[in-house]
């Protein structure tokens, strides 16, 4: 048995966290926590669970250097420290936050969503409050750091971490946010940072059409 963290998004079940050992539980606007005791096999049980509530294709974003800037100088003593709040005052990447209210504005035939990681709940609860500050009101979903982003076939992923995205199951694309892209590892789909808003939407909604 290992202590684990699990974040189930707002309006989701997870029966499987009966057979668990439940440490720790906080309700959250968009989620709940929990601290688990759980075998591997069990917490895979409570992640393929949520997953078999998603009914469409999602087109998640990540949050950090996607839509949130990455400081490279930043300290991690201070990212770590829960009374800085950092990832709450954390800058806004501008185009990138007008795309995702576009395309969550927009009726689609995939949804739209956030997957993120996350070393905590304190993070979490920052995390949050700076996308309901923007009004992105969305699927969330916050992943411990050192577990897999749970990316189905069928979905995608904005993410500037290319590990992220390739490990992922599903359609991944890279934005290029001006200090990432130096090893030249990613040949697949991608947006920039730079690109208006708009133009941001359409171009990744067009990649969902291109490979639906």
């Amino acid at each position: 048995m290992t202590t684990r963290e699990i974040y189930i998004p707002k309006g989701f079940s997870a029966l499987s966290l009966e057979r668990c050992e439940i440490l720790k539980e906080y309700p959250s606007a968009k989620f709940t926590y929990y601290l688990i005791s759980a075998t591997d096999e069990e917490y895979a049980a409570i992640v393929d669970e949520i997953l078999s509530q998603i009914k469409r294709p999602v087109m998640y974003y990540d949050m950090d250097g996607v839509l949130a800037m990455f400081d490279k100088t930043a300290r991690m003593s201070d990212m770590l420290n829960p009374k800085t709040h950092y990832f709450y005052h954390v800058e806004e990447m501008a185009n990138s936050v007008e795309a995702i209210k576009l395309m969550i504005s927009n009726d689609n035939k995939y949804q739209i969503g956030i997957c993120s990681k996350v070393l905590g709940l304190d993070q979490a609860i920052d995390k949050e409050k700076w996308l309901l500050k923007r009004g992105i009101d969305c699927l969330l979903m916050f992943i411990p750091y050192g577990e897999e982003k749970p990316i189905r076939s069928c979905d995608y992923l904005l993410d500037d971490y290319s590990a992220n995205l390739h490990e992922i199951k599903g359609t991944g694309i890279k934005l290029y946010n001006g200090i990432n892209g130096n090893n030249g590892s990613w040949h697949g789909y991608s947006v920039h940072y730079q690109m208006a808003g708009h133009i941001m939407a359409t171009m990744l909604d067009s990649i969902v059409k291109l490979t639906a």
